[in-house]
């Protein structure tokens, strides 16, 4: 394989062709660079033939007259060349920042208009590392360039053309320099490229673990997992230094390299031009001069060369920021869209399938007809695609088949700000900025008065807590509004979404992640900013949607039932039978969760138990409360409590050959861990909180004695533990009761 067509060659040549174009904008600035770079190479390559015309007209010669004027002109020179030098710096480093500036707004912008999925699968200190050690490395290769690049280029072209000029022979042997220099490097390139892309995933492998960590602690700390962390950091540590090791010690060998072979070739040129200089062929000041040249040129061969490392650096974190540059933007608007008008009459689902990957549909020919003002809501089991409603409701998507009309408009075809400022959005986590609370509200219309920021946090129900902090409305929130309570924060995250005064209001979860007491205030606060608007809401707690005026019922992407509460259960079918999984649990304003007897007799496990040992079973379950991203145990922990979810999500996962798979997502209704009630086996799943779930638990201890009064219901249970033993291997990822 050619050196031309090698990784790193390529590397460098799309580089190089990426700067240049970028450079169209600052043309005028990189002209002035290329002048003064002329000028400092006129006098460095000039030097050597000002030193020939003094050995053979001043020291040979004899015409000692011409000193004073030669040095004259040389020092004039070295001083202009000085000075156009301190230019060429100010004025790179001035084009480089522009530059840098100008790709650094470009790819936030760019961030700006992804869609969802693409933060969904891309870790943010990925997309971190992009701004920091990605450009960092390209800005700092950018500024010392013309010293190691263009410089050394422009003297080899005038080197050659004098050394040609003093002695064809002597210029013909030395021509041998370039693929005396090139041989080594040629070999070391490839390895240069490979080892310079593993670096940099490292480096961004690192960032991620820091990120993570850092929004983790409260985990970290709750469970003692600080020396977890260091090893999980001392780790990716470890690759990074390894991958830098090998970077280095390739980049060496290739600069190292070049040079082995030029030495060699200095002592021949040298030993030949003596030869001609003795042979009266050549004058003695132009074998100095000769020489002298052909020592620079070595130089700006092995400077080149040298910087070929950090020229294939710079280049594999140029393309990791053009990877980015080049995510396609799913969701965009068509030239002159035109805007949105105002939503007065229905919002139509025709016909929608939807994926997110492409592979597999979340979303299957769904038909429907939302009218305006409604209150729908919709719900199902995990991963169904009531959340993709959402998404596609809101243009965070777009369908993959089929139309999401407004009015009869498709959204596709208009304006994409236009139908977002129609809707106000409240999420299950909503975010806040680390800015005072009046800002925090005032991002919900950027324009908005401060009497409409208070308007919007009476609406709220939030302003006289907020005129309790300490600074009122210029309170700052602290990272992720972290010095306010849950309820607080989704308190200004409703006055945010209210003061859009929003014809569409959309509750994605709006209310899961908080305690039941804060859960229950802020529903009576959104069923009073609802009035008049039409609602879009995804939920699991089924009590919420009640007196819904339509309530949208999907299994496995696909619309199975619509229609209103008492009428769906009524038809007894699936929006039945999840009602029925809530039915029976039961928590109070302090988060204290209680089961009824007959509730318990759902359970396969429980379905012999006399009616006063079920009694019994009821009132020995206790509350726990597991916060997202939280583990309850994990996989191979001992095995002591079964559990039954009353409210929010878990999820069951298994290692195996060192990934992780999510073996099931499990929300109120459903049980785990029955297995534990009857046998002392260890945990075969790790369970983790998903969304903050409050659960009922009953250890074995308990439960083994109420067993222990009946001896049918042992052998029973016996016979039991047994069969799932058998027939279901992963028993912490157990079925639910009453599916």
């Amino acid at each position: 394989m050619s050196a031309t067509h090698s990784p790193a060659t390529a590397i460098v040549r799309r580089f190089v062709h990426s700067t240049w174009r970028s450079l169209h904008a600052h043309r005028t600035a990189a002209v002035l660079v290329l002048v003064c770079c002329l000028v400092e190479v006129s006098f460095t390559t000039g030097l050597p033939m000002c030193f020939a015309y003094l050995v053979d007209r001043v020291l040979v010669g004899g015409e000692v007259r011409l000193l004073v004027p030669v040095l004259g002109g040389i020092g004039g020179g070295m001083v202009l060349a000085t000075a156009v030098g301190f230019g060429r710096t100010y004025l790179v480093a001035k084009t480089v920042v522009a530059l840098m500036a100008e790709i650094r707004e470009r790819l936030f912008d760019h961030l700006q208009r992804l869609p969802l999925g693409f933060f969904q699968r891309t870790p943010p200190g990925e997309i971190a590392a992009r701004f920091s050690g990605n450009l960092k490395d390209v800005e700092y290769t950018l500024v010392v360039s013309p010293g190691w690049v263009l410089i050394p280029a422009l003297e080899t072209l005038v080197t050659v053309t004098l050394l040609f000029l003093l002695d064809v022979r002597l210029a013909l042997l030395a021509m041998l320099v370039f693929p005396v220099a090139v041989l080594g490097p040629r070999f070391f390139s490839s390895r240069v490229a490979e080892a310079s892309a593993a670096c940099k995933q490292a480096e961004g492998s690192v960032v991620n673990v820091v990120q993570e960590n850092l929004g983790a602690q409260p985990v970290v700390k709750g469970f003692s997992l600080e020396r977890e962390a260091r090893e999980r950091f001392a780790a990716r540590s470890f690759d990074q230094r390894t991958t830098g090791m090998r970077f280095a010690f390739t980049a060496a060998m290739l600069e190292r390299s070049a040079g082995a072979g030029t030495y060699v070739l200095q002592v021949v040129v040298l030993g030949v031009g003596v030869w001609f200089a003795h042979q009266k062929q050549i004058s003695v000041g132009q074998l100095a001069a000769f020489q002298t040249l052909f020592l620079g040129l070595c130089s700006s061969l092995g400077t080149f060369i040298q910087f070929v490392p950090r020229l294939v650096d710079a280049g594999t974190a140029f393309e990791n920021v053009n990877r980015l540059l080049q995510e396609p933007l799913k969701v965009a608007d068509v030239p002159a869209a035109p805007s949105l008008p105002r939503f007065t009459r229905a919002l139509d689902f025709r016909d929608v399938s939807f994926s997110y990957t492409g592979e597999v549909l979340n979303l299957r020919h769904v038909s429907v007809s939302i009218p305006a003002g409604a209150s729908v809501a919709f719900v199902g089991t995990s991963g169904s695609g009531k959340s993709t409603m959402l998404n596609l409701a809101m243009r965070f998507y777009d369908a993959s088949v089929g139309a999401v009309c407004y009015d009869d408009v498709d959204v596709k075809t208009a304006q994409l700000k236009s139908l977002r400022d129609q809707c106000g959005i409240v999420f299950q986590e909503s975010f806040l900025f680390n800015e005072s609370v009046r800002q925090n509200i005032r991002y919900g219309r950027l324009d908005a008065t401060d009497e409409e920021i208070v308007a919007a946090a009476r609406a709220a129900e939030i302003h006289d807590i907020i005129l309790k902090l300490p600074q009122g409305y210029d309170t700052l929130v602290g990272e992720r509004g972290g010095r306010l309570s849950g309820g607080q924060r989704q308190r200004i995250a409703i006055a945010r979404a209210l003061l859009r005064n929003p014809g569409i209001l959309v509750l994605d979860e709006a209310t899961s992640a908080l305690d039941p007491g804060t859960e229950a205030a802020l529903n009576e606060t959104l069923g009073r900013a609802a009035r008049g608007r039409t609602v879009l809401s995804v939920t699991h707690r089924l009590d919420a949607v009640v007196n819904y005026d339509l309530i949208l019922v999907f299994d496995q992407g696909v619309l199975v039932e619509q229609g209103r509460h008492a009428d769906l259960v009524a038809r007894k079918g699936l929006y039945a039978r999840l009602v029925q999984k809530q039915q029976g649990l039961h928590i109070s304003a302090d988060g204290t969760a209680a089961i009824a007897p007959a509730k318990l007799r759902e359970l396969p496990l429980l379905q012999n138990v006399p009616d006063d040992l079920l009694a019994e079973t009821a009132a020995l379950f206790t509350t726990h409360t597991l916060e997202a991203g939280r583990e309850l145990f994990r996989e191979g922990d001992p095995a002591d409590s079964f559990y039954l979810i009353v409210r929010g999500r878990v999820g069951a996962y298994q290692t195996r050959d060192g990934n992780e798979r999510c073996l099931r997502v499990m929300e109120a209704g459903d049980v785990f861990g029955e297995i534990a009630l009857l046998r002392d086996t260890p945990r075969t799943a790790t369970i983790r909180g998903l969304a903050l779930a409050t659960l009922l638990v009953l250890s074995r201890e308990h439960f083994q004695r109420l067993v222990a009064r009946s001896p049918e219901l042992r052998r029973a249970l016996g016979e039991l533990a047994d069969a799932r033993m058998k027939t279901q291997p992963a028993a912490e990822a157990s079925q639910t009761g009453n599916r």
